[in-house]
């Protein structure tokens, strides 16, 4: 039996949607995981940056005062933000490391 182009068109819609329908939860997942590398990297960046500006001044009284400034509460917030963020910054390229490590070798 011939099918109708019609049906050709239905069925090859069908199966667009059914595929789009499997793939779209790898996207939301994968969305989230670039989103929170994204948020790390602009926590890591700034706080770098303002740590360099406000506790450690580029000018003679910057040095002069940069041993009060350290122990500062802003100061020590900017070390733990780019601590922390280094860290996970550094633990995410481990994660995706072993992860396309274990694609290529279950491929193989």
């Amino acid at each position: 039996m011939i099918k109708k182009p019609k049906e050709d068109r239905e069925l090859e819609s069908e199966k667009k949607t059914d595929n789009l329908s499997q793939i779209k939860p790898y996207f939301i997942y994968i969305n989230r995981s670039c989103n929170i590398y994204i948020f790390w990297i602009l926590i890591h960046y700034i706080s770098a940056n303002m740590y360099a500006k406000y506790c450690t001044p580029l000018t003679l009284s910057g040095f002069v005062m940069s041993p009060f400034l350290v122990s500062s509460t802003h100061c020590k917030a900017f070390k733990w933000m780019i601590l922390h963020g280094s860290s996970t910054l550094e633990s995410m390229w481990i994660i995706l490391g072993t992860w396309i490590c274990s694609k290529i070798i279950i491929n193989i």
